[in-house]
Order: C-alpha cells, then sequence, then structure tokens
C-alpha cells in the first residue's frame, strides 16, 4: 500500500473503531469508487460486496461489483455479476461495455465481447468507449472501413482525446486515405506534442506522399522523443527513490531513508505520498517539528486523504494535543467511516483519558471492520484489563496470543496477569510459547527464568538460557548478518552444529528452519518444521509454515493435508486461502483457486490473482 500509515505511541498503550459498523449503502459505494480512484481494487471489492448485501436487488451494485473484480482480476466473477446487472437492468450501457471488456480479454470470445460493445453503444449512442472499443476489434481483425468509422464516432464524441485521434489516423493511413489520416495524425500531435507513435506514424505517410522535409522534420523530433524522455526518466527516477526510502524507513535506517525521500520530491508526481513518508521517518527519528510540517504539506496537497490526516493525528498524540488529533481522526471517519485504523487510533487516545467505555468501544469497531487487527486486540485486552474486566482482559488476551505468537510484549503481559491471579503454570506455559517464538526477548527471557527458578525448575531454567546466551552471542548475530547478505551456509551450518549438540532445542530448530526457506532450500526447510510438528502438533504458525515449504517445494498433496485443516482452526486468516488458492491454480484448478483467493482478498485486500 503506498500510503503510510502510523499509529498512536502512548505510554502503556504503545503500539509498533458504540457499536459495530453498519455503513449505508451509499456510504460503501463512494468508499469503493474512492478504493478505485486509488487503484487498490481488493478493498474496493470489499466495499461493493458490503453494498450488494444491503441491496441485493440493485443492477448498480451489481455492476460496481463486477467492474471492480475485472480490476481486480477475477473475470469470471466479473461475467457472474455484470451479467446479473444486465439481467436486472437490459438497459445498461456501462454494464454492458464492462462486460464487453471482460469477454475480449479471453481466448475465444472477442466476439462475444464485441456484441456487449455494440448493445453498449446502441443504448447510448454518445458512449465514446464503446465505439472505440468496437473500432478496435474491427482493427484486429483487418477490417479497415468499419473500424474507421467506428474511430470516427469515438472521435467525433471526445474530439480531444489523443489516443482516439491517433488510432483513427492510423487506420485511415492503412485504408490510404492520406490527406485525412494527417490531420488526424497532426491533431494528435497538437493535442500532445510528445506522442512518438503518432509522429513516427505522420512521418511515414509523408514520405510516402512525397514531402521529404515535413518527413524528415517528424522523423527528427520521434528520434528526439525517443532518445530524450527526461521526464519520463524523472518521474522513474522518482518513484525509486520513493521505494528505496519506504524501503530504508521500514528497516530504521532513518537518516538515509529522508535522504532518498528527499530526492523522490524532485518529481512531485507522487508528492502526497512523499510527504507522507517523510513525515513518518523525521518522527521516528524525534524531528517533531519537521515531521508537523511534511504531514501538514501532505494534508495541503489532499485535503480529502484520510491517510494524512491519520498520520497528522498520531503525530499531535505524541506530542501531547489530544484535542486536536481527536479532530483528526474523526475527519478519517468522515471521509471514510470504514477505516479501521482511525476507529484504532480513537481507541488508544480514550483509553489515554481512562475512558474505557469509549476505549473499549473504538476498538471493537477497529476488530468489526478488519478481525485480524492484533493490535487493536491486543489494546482492548489492556483496557479491559485496566478497568477491572479481568475475565474479558483474558479472553481478549488469549485470542490475540493465539493469533499472533509474534507480539512478546502482549504474552508477556498475558502470563503476568495469570500469574497476579495464581495460576503461575499457566504463566510459565504462555511465556514458554512466546519464548519459542521469541528467543531473544529480553524482558521475556527474565520474567520467564525467573518464575522458573522460584518454582524450583532450575533444568527448565538452564535450558532457556543456553537457547538466549546461543542467539544472542556474537557468532549467531554475525551468522544473521550473512543470512542478510545471501550468504546462508554460515547460519545454517552455525545452526546445525547446535542442533547437533542438542537436538531437543525446538528454538533453535526454528531459526534454521526458517533460515532453510528463506535462502529457498523449501525441501530442507519442510523437513525440520515437520520435526517441530511433530513435537508440536497444535502449533499452528508451525503448521502453516510447514504447508508453504512443501508447496514451495512442490509436494502438492503433502502441503493441502497441512493447510487444508487450517481454515477450519483459524477462519479469520488470509494466509490459509491464499497460500491453499495458490496451490490449487498450481495444480491447475482455477475454480477452487478463485474461491479461496476471493476468500484471502476479503480477509487481505492486498491479495490479487495470479497472472
Amino acid at each position: 500500500m503506498l500510503a503510510v500509515l502510523v499509529s498512536v505511541l502512548l505510554g502503556p498503550y504503545a503500539v509498533a473503531a458504540q457499536s459495530p459498523i453498519r455503513l449505508s449503502y451509499d456510504a460503501r459505494v463512494r468508499a469503493g469508487q474512492q478504493w478505485i480512484e486509488k487503484q487498490r481494487y481488493g478493498e474496493a471489492v470489499n466495499e461493493f460486496e458490503a453494498a450488494l448485501l444491503l441491496e441485493p436487488a440493485s443492477a448498480e451494485a451489481y455492476y460496481n461489483l463486477g467492474n471492480a473484480l475485472r480490476l481486480w482480476g477475477n473475470l469470471t466473477g466479473a461475467e457472474q455479476h455484470l451479467l446479473k446487472a444486465v439481467t436486472l437492468q437490459p438497459q445498461f450501457p456501462r454494464a454492458h461495455f464492462a462486460l464487453g471488456l471482460v469477454l475480449g480479454d479471453r481466448a475465444g470470445e472477442e466476439q462475444r465481447g464485441f456484441a456487449e460493445f455494440q448493445k453498449a453503444a446502441a443504448q447510448d449512442p454518445s458512449y465514446a468507449e464503446a465505439h472505440f472499443n468496437i473500432g478496435v476489434v474491427h482493427w484486429k481483425a483487418d477490417e479497415l472501413e468499419p473500424a474507421i468509422d467506428a474511430f470516427r464516432r469515438a472521435v467525433s464524441l471526445k474530439p480531444d482525446s489523443v489516443v482516439y485521434r491517433f488510432r483513427l489516423g492510423q487506420a485511415l493511413a492503412r485504408a490510404g486515405h492520406d490527406e485525412d489520416a494527417a490531420r488526424n495524425l497532426e491533431e494528435a500531435i497538437r493535442l500532445d506534442p510528445a506522442h512518438f507513435q503518432a509522429r513516427y506514424q505522420l512521418a511515414l505517410l509523408l514520405r510516402k506522399q512525397g514531402d521529404a522535409r515535413k518527413s524528415a522534420e517528424q522523423f527528427a523530433a520521434a528520434g528526439r522523443l525517443k532518445s530524450s524522455r527526461a521526464a519520463t526518466v524523472g518521474a522513474d527516477q522518482s518513484n525509486l527513490a520513493y521505494r528505496q526510502g519506504m524501503t530504508l524507513l521500514e528497516q530504521g535506517r532513518l537518516d538515509q531513508a529522508i535522504a532518498r525521500l528527499t530526492e523522490a520530491l524532485v518529481e512531485p508526481g507522487n508528492e502526497r505520498n512523499v510527504r507522507n513518508a517523510l513525515g513518518l521517518a523525521h518522527q521516528r527519528k524525534g524531528s517533531f517539528p519537521s515531521a508537523i510540517a511534511e504531514f501538514r504539506k501532505a494534508i495541503a496537497l489532499d485535503a480529502g486523504s484520510p491517510d494524512a490526516h491519520l498520520n497528522y493525528g498520531a503525530l499531535l498524540m505524541v506530542t501531547g494535543d489530544a484535542s486536536q488529533a481527536e479532530k483528526e481522526f474523526r475527519t478519517c471517519l468522515d471521509i471514510d467511516p470504514g477505516f479501521a485504523e482511525a476507529h484504532f487510533n480513537l481507541g488508544l487516545l480514550f483509553a489515554s483519558k481512562r475512558r474505557w467505555s469509549e476505549a473499549a468501544g473504538y476498538l471493537r469497531d477497529a476488530l468489526e471492520l478488519e478481525p485480524r487487527h492484533a493490535k487493536a486486540r491486543w489494546n482492548l485486552a489492556r483496557v479491559l484489563r485496566d478497568s477491572g474486566d479481568r475475565t474479558g482482559a483474558i479472553a481478549e488476551y488469549e485470542l490475540v496470543c493465539r493469533r499472533d505468537p509474534s507480539l512478546a510484549d502482549a504474552h508477556l503481559e498475558f502470563g503476568r496477569l495469570l500469574l497476579a491471579g495464581g495460576k503461575p503454570d499457566d504463566a510459565i506455559r504462555i511465556w514458554q510459547a512466546a519464548f519459542e517464538r521469541n528467543p531473544t526477548h529480553r524482558p521475556l527471557y527474565e520474567e520467564l527464568t525467573a518464575e522458573l527458578d522460584r518454582l524450583g525448575r532450575s533444568s527448565d531454567s538452564a535450558r532457556e538460557r543456553q537457547v538466549f546466551d546461543f542467539l544472542t552471542g556474537a557468532r549467531y548475530q554475525q551468522a544473521l548478518h550473512d543470512l542478510d547478505a545471501g550468504r546462508c551456509e554460515p547460519a545454517t551450518a552455525l545452526l546445525r552444529a547446535r542442533l547437533d549438540r542438542d537436538s531437543t532445542l525446538d528454538a533453535v530448530r526454528r531459526q534454521l528452519a526458517f533460515a532453510l526457506f528463506k535462502c529457498e532450500d523449501y525441501k530442507a526447510s519442510a523437513g525440520e518444521y515437520r520435526r517441530l510438528t511433530d513435537a508440536d502438533p497444535t502449533g499452528y504458525d508451525l503448521r502453516l509454515s510447514l504447508g508453504i515449504a512443501l508447496y514451495r517445494a512442490h509436494r502438492i498433496a503433502e502441503a493441502r493435508e497441512q493447510l487444508e485443516p487450517l481454515l477450519r482452526d483459524d477462519p479469520d486468516s488470509a494466509q490459509v486461502p491464499y497460500h491453499l488458492g495458490m496451490l490449487h491454480w498450481t495444480d491447475g484448478d482455477k475454480a477452487t483457486a478463485l474461491e479461496l483467493l476471493q476468500r484471502a482478498r476479503r480477509l487481505d485486500p492486498s491479495v490479487t490473482i495470479p497472472h
């Protein structure tokens, strides 16, 4: 996702949406259209699906969903919904046109697509895009006169379209209508002097007509465009600098990130997102005045951007201006009522004021919108704990710890809550499970070993110390640097040597399995994950990792055997249906693959259809 989102950092509620959200049909449609404008088609499909549930007899709802599915890449689903739209409302030019695009993308069904374009043009004679696509179909079939007629209609409706003018001129030139072709190509060049193809086509036509001077001029201009595209190169360099800056930001290399993001501002086509990223980089560095300046510039560039308002509000929270922060978060919700991060941050804001009921309400709203929002659930557990609802807090901690084993601090807090309730064995169980996955987390290690020592379980305590000392030692840290640099052998050799001395160190085996996977030795990685799942058959994340490694190793049947039961174990996970979908796609079962990928997309809108 291009937009940079930040979350509030606030005392004990540090991180890194009242009743359930019920948006109106119109609000869902507006949100879906906004996502399409941002080219985030998975989110658009989610909104239009929700809109269709609210208006199940609406042809417009079926059209919106079908068109979004087309853009997302699911042509089968798009065809199904667009057909429903034109069945409910036969006089629906936009739906016929979109259906024509879907059918026209399929080999052997071009004529069905052509028929839909014709219906769209017949129902709305002013539909320029329909006439143009009719022309394209004729052009591909080398039917020049019908193509010219269709392109003429498109140009008459949109005379300032460079693409329409060029294609008409190109068709006229091929049909031998030289003077008419030249007029249209010249008009295309007038509209866009940097149109290389129009200049080149005109140069060929002028040479054919014997006008050597004008032909040479157009060839020279086309050559200059081909050899010197400063603006395009500048934009490409800007986008590259932005992507590199974002990578550096994620790595925590803040000064380098700021330098690269500043370079990206040379070509300001993506300025709002660059300003957002720069604001976040300055905030993480502690340069709050610079961060505020960048977020304000982002808002000035696009006052309707919920991301910019969210980031600015989060920074205002950090600097102590909770009142203004609340206004920014509420502005986010005015723009997009379904923006989970705004609900989440409002929950943190009210938690900071010890307004527990409101805090819990907004955090639950965030979870209603994004059930996999682990940090929202974690902070809900904290709110319930601090408001005195110990039973509710335990239930939420159980969920977040089961669904996100990487949140070591959540496990640490959960263990403390259990310990305070007189359940040391349960606390140790939670801490040990977390330590297996986060064996270098010092506070977790220290509290776990201290409690083991207090209970007289010195052998268990000694074992955890061995793992911690090994994985925080200088030799292993160097091996990690080698692994990050693509040098696999030092890390894997060191881990194997340690396991040769003690094969029961599962925390070390996890590191080995991950290292092998990162080094693309999927067969060996699957072997290590298999040993871990044999020792812990209920470990959800281990079984998921094993299934993915088996899939990457092309052991399809075994991968399916591991992944399919996980659909029942964690129905809110996007990873399982995604990888199962990819497995079926690879196996040639496109129908099942699409069903699973749709399920994954509803949980994680960044999921896309493979090509």
